[in-house]
Parts: structure tokens; C-alpha cells; sequence
């Protein structure tokens, strides 16, 4: 069903062609299947990346996120072209590579125009004329020596403590903004988030 929103909607397919794919040369597994890995595991409740390499084989999942259609997905791969989703490093990589400065500000407005376009969708196709703003803190417990996560001793562990922008109507992100785990909840509310 994910995979079939995604389909009609087309937001994974738009997103992949603004988004500035780093790797050269030949690869394994596109950007669009990627983005659709990143995405449907923590749809489907897998919490973690090491979650791919479990499930690199799980025909469901490859038929959801692959450009392929029909069983294509499910044949198994030569020496040259591997079958199976892909795996934990991979998925770390791509993590990387959505956090260069080009690929940030397309994320930022990729959030932006999904956020104004479900406002102008519940508003009977017009433009809504105010929207609230709700910014909000909350802690990130982390584990290990993150640079910027710190303890705070409120939340009683090492935390990050980013900065989240809402549309209090439909609850949806519009910007997120990393800080240190020290950093009191209201700082920098007040400027750009």
C-alpha cells in the first residue's frame, strides 16, 4: 500500500531527480530505490539501519522499493548486478550524502511544498490565509560520543535537543534545526529555524 500511495502521489520519483546523487560510476541500487529503503522500513516499524541487512532478501519489501516492476525485483542478481535490497552501509551512505548543504535546502523545501500543498488540499484547493507556526524542543537520547550531543541534566542523559517547526493544523515538519544537548529549550526560537 505504501508503495502504491508513492506511486500515485510521486513523491519519491520528484524528490530523487532534485536531489544531487554524489556517487560515480556504476551502482547497484538507484537513488529513488534508496530513498524508498530509507523510507519504508521505518514505516513498517524497523527501527534500525542494521534492519536492512536482515532483510536484503525479503521479497515484499523489494518488490515495494525497487523501479522495477513485477518479479523483476526478485531475480536473483549475477556478479555484476547483486539481488537484495540495499544493505546497512550503503543506507549510512546515503544518509551522508542528504546532509550536503545542496541536498538540506532541497529537503527543506520538499517539506515546505508537501506542507502547503496538504493545506491548500484540506482548504478545498485554496490557499489557507494564516497558518500557525508551532515551534517545539524535545530531546534525542543518544548513544556514544556524537559530536554536539552533551548531557542534560533535566532529561537526565546525552541528548541532542533539536528545534522542530510544525503547521499546527495538519502537524506536519517544516524545518527541523540540530543542537547541542545543553542548549536551553527555547534557544534560537526566535530566529530562523
Amino acid at each position: 500500500m505504501l508503495r502504491e500511495a508513492d506511486d500515485l502521489l510521486g513523491l519519491v520519483g520528484d524528490l530523487a531527480l532534485m536531489l544531487h546523487d554524489h556517487r560515480k560510476g556504476p551502482v547497484d541500487h538507484s537513488l529513488s530505490e534508496l530513498l524508498r529503503t530509507a523510507i519504508m522500513l521505518p514505516a513498517l516499524g524497523w527501527r534500525d539501519q542494521d534492519d536492512a541487512d536482515f532483510l536484503r532478501h525479503d521479497a515484499a519489501l523489494r518488490v515495494a522499493v525497487s523501479d522495477d516492476r513485477g518479479l523483476t525485483p526478485l531475480a536473483d542478481g549475477d556478479a555484476a548486478t547483486p539481488g537484495g535490497l540495499a544493505s546497512q552501509p550503503t543506507l549510512s551512505r546515503l544518509h551522508e550524502a542528504l546532509s550536503s548543504e545542496h541536498n538540506r535546502a532541497v529537503l527543506r523545501s520538499f517539506l515546505l511544498e508537501g506542507a502547503a500543498r496538504r493545506l491548500k488540499a484540506q482548504n478545498g484547493g485554496h490557499r489557507q490565509r494564516y497558518v500557525t507556526l508551532d515551534i517545539d524542543s524535545f530531546p534525542i537520547e543518544v548513544d556514544g560520543h556524537q559530536p554536539g550531543a552533551e548531557y542534560n541534566g533535566h532529561y537526565g542523559g546525552t541528548i541532542f535537543h533539536p528545534l522542530i517547526a510544525t503547521a499546527a493544523e495538519l502537524g506536519d515538519i517544516l524545518d527541523i534545526k540540530l543542537r547541542p544537548g545543553t542548549v536551553h529549550t527555547a534557544e534560537g526560537g526566535l530566529g530562523s529555524v
